[in-house]
This record gives structure tokens, sequence and C-alpha cells, in this order.
């Protein structure tokens, strides 16, 4: 379990003696408090959360004043520092003006950081817009911030006042101790005082401890112990990762429509092509951020994502071959139970149609078994896909920003009252916080680095799944509107030529002996029972996949899909970190909407009897 504190606050000049004194107390008893209150939250979740002792990161500027005396609270602590500066190291100590000493103790704190991303500034960008950028930044890679703050109001942009309502606003609690040693929680933008220095605004009214504890518990716990949403948790992390199953016949009504690879085992594995892009992604992260954060994506970011992604396929294969089967099945039941009529006048007809009979009973037993085995009272295929799916098409596109030492959480969907899969998003913050940013220099090379990325690891392999989605939905709904249709015009067709002939018959201009009245008639009875039957099992199967509006959503993820390829490519000859920042957050955020829109197309599509 991993948490974030992030630091801003006052320089040395509205920062006297006593009052870094006073700061220096108040922040290393926030620190140790929350060292207390991380270590409480895992042992009360020890079932979920990982074993190993909680590992605290303070994200840090390194600038001279409150960070530096919260990085040396922090490092006396054991904790570990996160450094993003927002300049070049050596443009940012001209820029603070640091003496000998003062450059010492910075460079010291270099030596021992984690992770030290520097902001290349651009020749156009003020100073003040650097120190906002890097702040903004910190902000991303923090679960709450502590500031060290007179609570006057901003004197400007990118300051401590403009960082502390930006914290609130996201929804970041912040801790905000004042130069005379005094500490209080602001949740609320309420709460911020822009009168002259005072006092904070609201003094803890429970015991320090205590009151970060609840905090902490907020950010970081997984879902209550006995909740839905809980036990959903579990039961994703305890379920080993598939590698492969003879749920095929999915793919066999693809391969019979489509043309589409047919096997009996389908395997789990990412094809050649999804390897082939994690294998330039862990390169590339590691040119961008060094070998440690190169590892701690793939053991992380990749690893959870494999896992979510076979976990995925494994379920809706097993969903989606069990509801095409429940439906061919039906009809197959109906077919069976009319072939009989061919024996009726036999001299065995008892026997024979016992037979049927328990052919019959058997596919339906059949039906009821498979609905009961795999649906939501049993193993529950279909909110298990849907989970699975939604988890790795949120880590999938994550790694991309983490390439500029930036992160885009997941966000709920308004309006939603049922929270049963509300550890989904608990699970992919819980591995993102995990990352933290990389070591290197922000320029334009790196974020060209991270343009190919994003072009080449994601956007082109998504745009040729959604148009092979768009193709394959429109041909699987069409063929299967087709043919049903075919069905019930046949049987129709054949009802008017047995009438036809009926009436011939009776009026003489025909002759039917016994024998061909009997097979006549049990041939209509087959067709007009059976060929119904089949054509409503076609319609089934059309209406439960929703073919025809999953790939109009594969169609508009398609285009948006190319319109930010064209944009992020356009960023290369000059690209602007603000741009590709804004391009690669809205990449992510585009997929993670798909996935949202592609759960709504299928959330109420529950593993049922056919009907």
């Amino acid at each position: 379990m991993t948490l974030r504190i992030g630091v801003t606050g006052h320089r040395p000049n509205r920062l006297d003696a006593t009052a870094q004194t006073r700061v220096d107390e108040a922040a290393r008893e926030v620190l140790d408090s929350l060292s207390e209150a991380t270590s409480e939250v895992q042992k009360a979740d020890a079932d979920v959360l990982a074993q190993e002792a909680p590992e605290l990161r303070l994200v840090t500027a390194l600038a001279e004043g409150a960070d530096t005396i919260l990085a040396c609270a922090a490092c006396d602590a054991g904790m570990r520092l996160d450094v993003i500066l927002p300049f070049r190291r050596g443009d940012y100590v001209a820029t603070q003006g640091m003496q000998d000493a003062a450059r010492a103790t910075f460079e010291g704190f270099l030596k021992v950081a984690h992770s030290v991303l520097e902001l290349d500034r651009a020749p156009s960008e003020a100073e003040a817009e650097g120190y906002l950028t890097s702040g903004r930044r910190m902000l991303e890679y923090s679960d709450l911030l502590v500031a060290v703050w007179d609570g006057e109001a901003a004197a400007g942009i990118g300051g401590t006042t403009q960082i502390v309502s930006e914290a609130v606003e996201a929804g970041i609690p912040v801790i905000w101790i004042h130069p005379d040693g005094a500490t209080c929680l602001i949740t609320e933008t309420t709460q911020i005082s822009s009168s002259a220095c005072g006092a904070p605004v609201r003094a803890f009214d429970t015991p320090f401890t205590e009151l970060l504890t609840e905090v902490v518990r907020d950010r970081l716990a997984p879902p209550d112990p006995g909740s839905n949403a809980r036990a959903r948790l579990e039961r994703f992390m305890d379920t080993p990762t598939p590698v492969c199953s003879r749920w095929f016949i999915y793919d066999f009504l693809r391969y019979v429509v489509i043309g589409r690879k047919f096997r009996l085992l389908v395997e789990y594995a990412p094809d050649q092509e999804t390897e082939a892009g994690w294998a330039r992604f862990r390169d590339r992260a590691e040119l961008v951020g060094g070998t440690n954060f190169a590892q701690k994506l793939a053991d992380g970011l990749e690893a959870r994502w494999r896992q979510a992604d076979a976990l995925a396929l494994h379920f809706s294969h097993a969903y989606r071959s069990t509801y095409v089967a429940n439906f061919g099945l039906a009809a197959l039941a109906v077919v069976i139970g009319l072939v009989s009529v061919f024996w009726w006048n036999n001299a065995n007809s008892v026997p024979i149609k016992a037979g049927f009979v328990l052919a019959e009973v058997a596919l339906i037993g059949l039906i009821l078994l498979l609905t009961r085995h795999g649906g939501k009272d049993r193993c529950d295929w279909h909110a298990r896909w849907l989970e699975s799916r939604a988890v790795a098409e949120l880590l999938r596109p994550a790694r991309l920003t983490a390439l500029i030492g930036s992160t885009v959480s997941p966000f709920r969907e308004s309006g939603r009252d049922d929270a049963s899969d509300a550890w989904v998003e608990w699970y992919v913050r819980a591995t993102l916080r995990e990352i933290g940013p990389p070591s290197g220099l922000l320029d334009a090379k790196l974020l060209r680095t991270a343009i190919g990325s994003a072009v080449e690891d994601e956007i082109e392999g998504q745009i040729v799944y959604n148009s092979g989605a768009v193709q394959s939905s429109h041909r699987l709904d069409h063929w299967l509107h087709v043919w049903g249709e075919r069905l019930f015009l046949a049987t129709f067709l054949f009802g008017i030529g047995y009438v036809l002939v009926a009436l011939l018959a009776s009026s003489g201009v025909i002759y039917l002996t016994d024998g061909w009245k009997q097979a006549i008639k049990a041939v209509t009875t087959l067709v007009g029972g059976g060929f119904p039957a089949v054509g409503a099992a076609l319609f089934g199967i059309r209406a439960t996949g929703d073919f025809m509006v999953a790939g109009e959503q594969a169609k508009r993820t398609l285009a948006e899909l190319e319109s930010l390829k064209d944009k992020l490519n356009e960023q290369k000859t000059d690209p602007s970190r603000r741009q590709v920042s804004l391009l690669l957050t809205n990449l992510t955020r585009t997929l993670s909407s798909d996935t949202r829109d592609w759960a709504k197309i299928y959330r109420l599509r529950e593993l049922t009897l056919p009907g």
C-alpha cells in the first residue's frame, strides 16, 4: 500500500527561524501520524492489501523553506522522496537564488531521491507558469497535501494559495500547517480563508491520529468488508490467471459468419502485435524514466493488465458461448421434438417417441445447467467479464501518461446508484499510486517518445481493433437478421404451399396417397415449428449481442482515435508539453469513456434462460 503526500508552502522570506522550528515540529507530528494511520489501515484490510509495510512518499519540488523542512522530516522518517522540479535543476538553483549551504542541501536530497523529474522550461514560459505546472504535477501524484501557509490571499499564479485551492477543488484533503505551528484539515473551499494572516480556519476537533486515520482510510482503503464490492474484489484477486479454455462456440459463430480464425482450444495470451507493443513500451519506459521506473510499470501495471485481460477474455467467451449455445440448444430441442412426427404411425412409435422426448429433456436440462452455473448466483460470468474488461481497459492506456510524469485516475459515471463495481476504480487507483513519476528531463525528445508510444503502442492497435469491431459487428448483426428473417419467410411460404396442396387435393386436381399425406403433414409440422424456432434463436442471439449498437460505438471511438492520432502526429515537429499532456489525457479518457459506454450496452444482459 502506498500513500503519496504532496507538499507546498512558503519560502524562508515568509518563515523566520522561529516559524521554521514550529513548522518542523508540526510537520514531524503530521508525518508520524500519517505513518501510524497508514499502518492501521493496512492492518485492518490485510486480507486484501499486500503484507509488506506501507510505503509513504513525499512529492516535493525541494524549494527552500517548507519543501526542505518536510523533505528532511520525511527522510528522517524513512519515507521515499519523489522530486518534481519546475525547471532543469541548474536553472532551478539559479531561479531560487540558492546559496552554497542551500544548494548543498538541495543536491543532497536529489542524491537520495527515488525519482527526479525535471520539467524543461519553454522559451516563452514565464517563471510563475513553471511553478504552477510543477505544482499541478505534484497534485496528480498526491493523495493528500501538506501546506505550510500563513492564510494570506494569493500574490500571483503558482503560489501556495492557488495550489491549496486546486487541491481542495480536486478532492485532495489538505493538512494546513500555519507558521505558528497550528494545524487543521481543509476539505472544502469554504474553509480557505482569504483574510489576512490568521489562525487556521478550523482546528482539529478529534484526536489528531484518529482524524488522519479517517482521512487515510477514505483515500486508500478498499471497499468495506461485507459489501458486495469487497466480495467482488476478493473474488477477482483470488481468481488464477487462465491460459485457455474450451468455450469456443461464440468463436465458431464468428467463423461461420465472418470467417474468423477458429480453434476448439481458445487461448488467452495476447496476440503477436499486442506483445510487440508492450515490448516497445517497456523499452521506451526505460529510456524515459530509467530501469526502476520501467520495472515498476512491468511488475505492477502490465502484470495486472495481463491478469485482467486474460480473465476478461475467459469470462466473455464463457458468457457469450453460453448464451449462443442456449439459444441454439433451445431451437434444437424444438426441432427434435418435432422430428418425432415422422414415426407417429410406426409400430414402435412409443419407444421412439420416448427417445426423442428423452433427448429433448436432456437438451433442456443442459440449458438449465449452463444458465445456473454461469448465472449471477454461481460463477457470474457476465459481471466478471464486464469488471475484468473495465480493469484492463483502464490500466492499459494509463501507461502513456505515466511516461510524461502525469497520471489520470478513473472517474465514476455520474448518476449511478450501484456501487458493486466500485472496487474496479479502487484497484486501478491503487495500481497507479504505486508507479510514481519517472526520473529524467521532460523535454521535446521525451515528448516525442511519448507521442510515438501513444500512436504506435496504443492508438494504431485500437484503430485496428475498432475497425475490425465495426465490420464484424455489422456483419454478425446483418447475417443473424437476414437468416432469421429468411426462416420466418420460408415458414410463411411453406404454409401457403401446404394450403394450396390441401386445396388441390380436396378438389381432386391432384391425388395424394396416404403415405404422401403423412409425409407432407410431418414435414409441414417440422418446418412450421422448427424454422420459427431456429429463426427466433437467431434473433435472440442478435438481441443479446446487440451487435449493431456495439458496432456504432466502435465507429464513434474509431473517429475519436483517428482525430487524436492526427493531432499527436502534428505535435512531433515542435511538441508542446501542455498540448501533449492534454492529448494523452484525452486519449486515456476517450478509451475509458468507450469502456463505460460499452458496459452500458451489456450491463443489463445477464445470462438468463432463452425467452
